[in-house]
């Protein structure tokens, strides 16, 4: 298998409604989609969602990193599925250039080349790993921050949806969220795992206080409840807390040092997992045992407007990882005015999934519908000469 083509695409899709938290407003997802055509005309698709608050990539950093690194794939000549794999896992040593922070770009590379490979091999890719996918995954709802009236109409949608797990957006907006999380426990019942997404803005005096107030509504799980950038200060919470608290840390955990940090030091008993900020699925499911060997747990998250392809590559991680705690992600057109493939991924009644389809088809187990790719897409190509991106340039032919 060699690759010959690229097109690097930033695709911005519309929201069905704007979704909030405290570190951002959106409206549209924001996901750059690498597609790779190889010698024998099979073509793999990749996708990453970069957030500069998540781990201070940008789509045009991400678009500069896959343009360097996107014609350096004329070299590799992959044979076999292990051959994939075997490049994957040395994916730092086969290319040169790499800035310091290059996640998703590296998740992009990895997964277009993942869907060529099934498809080139006749092989879903989940196969890769196992022999067949768990049937069925059970996802969360989530409810971003907004006003109670608001904030009313998503919980009652969330409960004739029938999740079992509710994740509820909260700020700094102290005796709002209280008002809106004793509204979900009301709406939602006590049967209901309810957890909270502080996305950092927190102080430390701010979370003692929060954590204890919001506990008595039965709340025991926290995401990020600090800023990233006061690391220090969550041993300093996990002391101060109750021990049945669980801390999950998203934004504070985007790189293996980081796992290797909390391991260290404490302050989190718990690792979110996202398969763009941390590279990909090799790289996800190599950090994902390596929280696990030392005794802490793991979720699965998602950046919000993930399309297809990202869902895809979820569910292998949900079924390998089969001890996770929670998982995100799969709203499809739950969320977006439309995906990208001709039956989007996405969760059904009770935050459940059907995984069934992917058994015998090649690649992702999806099919990418190019009319609804384009539609909302900015096409971009390397020049060599000019070290730039140029836009509207169908593909990034590599030449032998």
């Amino acid at each position: 298998m060699k690759i010959v083509d690229y097109v690097i695409r930033v695709v911005r899709i519309p929201f069905q409604s704007a979704f909030h938290h405290s570190l951002a407003e959106r409206s549209t997802t924001e996901s750059i989609i690498l597609e790779v055509t190889t010698d024998t005309g099979n073509r793999g698709y990749g996708e990453c969602a970069p957030r500069h608050y998540v781990t201070g990539e940008t789509v045009q950093s991400t678009l500069s990193c896959l343009g360097k690194i996107m014609p350096q794939l004329k070299t590799i000549h992959l044979q076999s599925v292990e051959s994939v794999m075997a490049w994957l896992d040395n994916f730092e040593e086969n290319l040169a250039g790499l800035p310091l922070i290059f996640a998703n770009a590296r998740c992009a590379i990895e997964l277009a080349l993942l869907d060529a490979a099934g498809k080139e091999f006749n092989q879903p890719v989940h196969k890769f790993w196992l022999p067949e996918m768990r049937s069925t995954h059970n996802y969360s709802g989530v409810v971003s921050s907004g006003a109670p009236a608001s904030t009313q109409r998503r919980l009652e949608k969330i409960r004739a949806a029938g999740f079992r797990q509710v994740k509820v957006k909260v700020g700094n907006a102290i005796n709002l969220d209280l008002r809106n999380l004793a509204m979900a426990r009301a709406i939602l019942g006590n049967d209901v795992e309810l957890r909270v997404d502080v996305n950092g803005a927190w102080t430390l005096p701010q979370a003692i206080h929060q954590i204890e107030a919001m506990s008595r509504l039965g709340i025991q799980i926290f995401e990020q409840p600090l800023p990233a950038q006061r690391r220090q200060d969550y041993p300093r919470l996990q002391k101060a807390v109750d021990k049945q608290i669980e801390i999950v840390v998203d934004e504070s955990f985007c790189h293996e040092r980081d796992l290797d940090w909390f391991i260290q030091h404490g302050g989190a008993s718990t690792f979110l997992l996202k398969i763009s900020k941390l590279g990909g699925i090799c790289n996800t499911l190599r950090l994902y045992r390596r929280a696990r060997k030392f005794g802490y747990r793991c979720r699965l998250g998602c950046q919000v407007g993930e399309t297809s392809i990202l869902t895809a590559a979820g569910t292998i991680i949900a079924s390998i990882a089969d001890d996770l705690k929670s998982c995100e992600g799969a709203y499809g057109l739950h969320l977006l005015t439309h995906d990208i493939t001709q039956k989007p991924l996405q969760i059904d009644h009770g935050g459940k999934i059907d995984t069934s389809r992917f058994d015998e088809r090649p690649g992702w187990g999806v099919t990418i519908d190019t009319c609804l790719l384009n539609q909302n897409a900015s096409r971009f190509r390397y020049d060599s000469h000019s070290a730039s991106l140029s836009q509207n340039c169908l593909t990034g032919a590599i030449s032998s």
